[in-house]
């Protein structure tokens, strides 16, 4: 019987491949309800998920709470540079690129002195959307755009010191206070900013299908 972490795992993986086809169009949805719809659904689903403690497998609680917010992050900074579907598209890329990206030297660390196991090869399926995505850039100045990923990369090597020099955490005025995952969020968050800055300053997306307005229960004025 197959384990229904795989299943979950393989959408997870599925949908970004989704993503990055969605973006060879680029509809002009003017429903107002759409729009808030998505961000309302967010909102409600993170405080579901504060609410109910809800965890699967690796997935906990507070890292999902954490992909939440950054999905919600991402879009409001990509809606000041792109349209309702681009952002929505690029946000689910983002988050699930970073996803790999925040510990690219983690996992560089391990395949070169460990060899590549069948973990890695299937995190490493993260590059794919990543190169996919590459493809539908025009990149207008590709020196500033690699030094500026190539940042990132070294702020993923924070994972490395973590694991080697950082306590898993201590207690505080009673409580236990989990140093390492607060470092990891820290880290997330600095390499999304990195993806997002890239992405806006320095590239354009390409696009091989015109634009096809979707005004479907519009509520927008004329």
């Amino acid at each position: 019987m197959i384990d229904i972490y795989y299943i979950l795992r393989g959408l997870i993986y599925a949908q970004s491949l989704l993503w990055i086809k969605l973006l060879d169009y680029d509809y002009d949805i003017k429903n107002n309800l759409i729009k808030i719809s998505f961000t309302t659904s967010l909102g409600l689903l993170y405080i579901w998920l504060s609410i109910s403690n809800f965890s699967f497998n690796q997935y906990t609680n507070n890292l999902l709470m954490f992909y939440v917010f950054l999905m919600l992050y991402a879009y409001v900074i990509l809606r000041v540079n792109y349209n309702f579907y681009n952002s929505v598209c690029l946000t689910f890329l983002l988050v699930f690129i970073n996803s790999y990206y925040w510990e690219f030297m983690l996992h560089f660390n391990v395949i070169v002195f460990y060899g590549l196991n069948f973990n890695q090869f299937i995190q490493a399926l993260h590059l794919i959307p990543a190169y996919l995505l590459y493809r539908k850039l025009e990149i207008t100045n590709k020196p500033m755009f690699k030094k500026i990923l190539l940042y990132g990369m070294i702020i993923s090597g924070l994972n490395l010191l973590e694991l080697n020099f950082i306590p898993n955490g201590f207690v505080i005025f009673g409580k236990w206070f989990h140093l390492r995952s607060r470092i990891n969020n820290l880290t997330r968050f600095i390499c999304i900013n990195t993806l997002l800055y890239a992405l806006i300053k320095y590239t354009k997306l390409i696009k091989k299908e015109g634009k096809i307005t979707i005004s479907f229960l519009d509520n927008t004025p004329n």
